[in-house]
C-alpha cells in the first residue's frame, strides 16, 4: 500500500516494525474493499443455481442455503458493498487501536493512565468529547511527547484532527452497538451528514473507507515521528 505517509523513516527497529505491520493490515483492508468493488461488477455475469450452499461439510437440512436470486439482489444492489465496507470500518478501528496499545511498552508508559486520561479536551483547549478511549491514549503519550521534546504545537491541538478520528470511530460503535442506526443525540451530533440517511441509518460510501485509512495514516505519521524521536 502506497500513500504520502506510508513510507516515513524510523530509527528505533521496535516502532519501525509495529507501523509497518499498522499500514500492511490497512493494505489488508483496502484489498478487500477493493474487491468487494469488483465482485459487484462481476456479478450480473455470473448464473447462479436455484440454490447456493454456504459450506459442504454439512448435510442437507443442516447446511445454510441461500435463494440464489436473493443472493443476487444482496449483491446488486449495494447492500453487500455497504455490509463490507461497515466491516472494513470496524477492522480498521481494531488495527488503530492494536497499534497504539503497542506504543506505550516501547515508551515505558502505563497504558492503565492512557485510558483514564479523560481530562485532554481541558488540557488542549479542545472541544471534543472525551469518551473516546483511543484519543485518551493519543493525548496521554502526546502529552508526554510535549513535555519531553518541548515542541511548541502539531496537528494534534488542532481541533480537525481528533474529530476526524472520533467521528470515524463513533460511526464504528453505532455499527457494532446499534445496528448501524444513530439512535443517541451525542453520537448524531459527532457523524457528519454524509455518512447517514434521513432516517438516521449509517451509511458509507465506496470512497470512504480510503478516506477512513488516510485519516489514520496521515493523523498517526506525525506523531510516530515524535515518538521515534523521543525514544532516540
Amino acid at each position: 500500500m502506497k500513500n504520502i505517509v506510508t513510507s516515513i523513516d524510523i530509527s528505533h527497529s521496535i516502532l519501525d516494525d509495529r507501523y509497518k505491520k499498522l499500514c500492511s493490515n490497512l493494505e489488508e483492508v483496502a484489498k478487500v474493499a477493493l474487491g468487494s468493488r469488483y465482485v459487484q461488477e462481476m456479478v450480473p455475469h455470473v448464473e447462479f443455481d436455484s440454490a447456493v450452499r454456504l459450506s459442504d461439510d454439512f448435510t442437507d437440512g443442516y447446511t445454510t442455503i441461500l435463494d440464489a436470486d436473493d443472493l443476487n439482489t444482496y449483491f446488486t444492489s449495494g447492500q453487500y458493498g455497504e455490509t463490507v465496507r461497515r466491516q472494513c470500518l470496524v477492522s480498521i478501528c481494531a488495527y488503530a487501536e492494536v497499534f497504539v496499545s503497542t506504543l506505550f511498552p516501547i515508551m515505558k508508559l502505563n497504558e492503565h493512565d492512557g485510558k483514564n486520561y479523560g481530562q485532554f479536551p481541558n488540557d488542549f483547549n479542545l472541544e471534543i468529547h472525551n469518551s473516546n478511549s483511543f484519543l485518551r491514549k493519543i493525548y496521554y503519550i502526546y502529552k508526554k511527547l510535549k513535555g519531553s521534546l518541548d515542541f511548541e504545537t502539531s496537528n494534534w491541538e488542532n481541533i480537525q484532527c481528533p474529530r476526524m478520528l472520533d467521528e470515524m470511530f463513533t460511526i464504528r460503535h453505532v455499527i457494532v452497538h446499534f445496528g448501524g442506526v444513530i439512535a443517541k443525540s451525542d453520537h448524531e451530533e459527532r457523524i457528519g451528514g454524509h455518512f447517514k440517511d434521513a432516517n438516521n441509518n449509517i451509511i458509507l460510501s465506496p470512497n470512504s473507507i480510503d478516506d477512513f485509512v488516510h485519516r489514520v495514516t496521515i493523523n498517526l505519521s506525525g506523531l510516530v515521528k515524535k515518538i521515534d524521536t523521543y525514544l532516540s
